[in-house]
């Protein structure tokens, strides 16, 4: 892990990103290195656009049908906009925006969090500062599933599964480059291409090596939402990388009438929401009532032949 503090120290200087508003994704430059990031909200003219996202289906929520969804920078989905919490500012400027809400239920919106942290997150020298939000985040939509990936993004080389993907595809820049060099390093600290003697003699094997090392040293932390459409309503799962879930977090919802939110440490969960106002009991549930109802007959069977035998004195 100290190779890899090192290289995370080594890689910070000189960082570049690039915006993309078209295509709603940040493209993160670092000497040799280029990650793309995809991102639920653009920047336009300084100003934040959150679009919604169509989904191929609709869920319903209290009476409201939803057939559109944002996923946030402050690791939410959301079926409202939040645009007008999300702000800009300078570097060295105080900071004059919305402050940083605490709770899930500060919002006026459904909102689904498997970990929660709002407020000013990544720097970016395109802007000349930060903007809100704490992770980068990354949504795929199937016929009747949401899947969304967030993951801390603070550099080129902390950036989530995104580093992993481009490290895995780098190839053996120029020596004097900042990543080569650093892989290479990290090759050598592991002994590969170095001969007898101790010295660095096999500067491809050393770079492969250093690949492999920084992957496997790589701190990867994902928190990933999953909603699923269902007949009788929806689902909803937390689940977590096992880097993160050795992280302390606040992780929940929040509903019109129904709200849940706890902090500790990150664990898969799973949520259910039915369309019907009374939910659907579980099969142990159905025993239950099932016995329960044989109890109720049965005494009353006993009560009228108690009250039968009455009668006939």
């Amino acid at each position: 892990m100290k190779f890899l503090a090192k290289a995370l120290t080594l890689a910070a200087v000189g960082l570049t990103f690039v915006n993309s508003p078209a295509l709603g994704r940040r493209t993160v430059i670092d000497a040799d290195l280029i990650i793309s990031v995809d991102s639920g909200c653009i920047y336009e003219n300084f100003f934040v656009v959150c679009s919604p996202i169509p989904m191929p289906f609709s869920i319903n929520i209290s009476g409201v049908n939803y057939s559109s969804f944002y996923f946030n920078n402050n690791g939410s989905l959301t079926f409202g906009s939040i645009e007008e919490r999300t702000s800009l500012y300078s570097t060295g400027v105080p900071y004059s925006g919305p402050l940083p809400f605490l709770n899930l239920s500060d919002y006026n919106t459904p909102i689904f969090s498997p970990n929660f942290v709002d407020g000013p997150g990544f720097y970016s020298e395109i802007f000349s500062g930060s903007f809100d939000g704490a992770f980068a985040s990354i949504a795929s939509i199937d016929t009747n599933k949401i899947s969304i990936d967030w993951f801390q993004c603070t550099g080129p080389l902390n950036c989530g599964p995104k580093t992993i993907e481009a490290v895995r595809g780098f190839t053996f820049g120029p020596i004097g480059a900042t990543f080569t060099s650093l892989l290479i390093s990290l090759g050598y600290s592991t002994g590969a291409g170095v001969g007898p003697d101790g010295l660095l003699f096999d500067l491809d094997a050393a770079f492969e090596a250093g690949k492999l090392e920084f992957i496997r040293t790589f701190p990867l932390r994902t928190y990933s939402l999953i909603l699923t459409n269902f007949d009788d309503g929806f689902g909803v799962d937390y689940l977590y990388s096992p880097a993160a879930m050795q992280e302390v977090g606040t992780s929940g919802y929040n509903l019109p009438g129904s709200s849940f939110q706890t902090t500790g440490q990150l664990t898969n969960r799973s949520f259910r929401f039915y369309t019907s106002a009374a939910a659907v009991p579980e099969p142990a549930t159905w025993a239950m009532m099932i016995v329960g109802f044989g109890l109720v007959g049965g005494a009353m069977r006993q009560k009228r032949t108690r009250l039968g035998k009455a009668g006939l004195a």
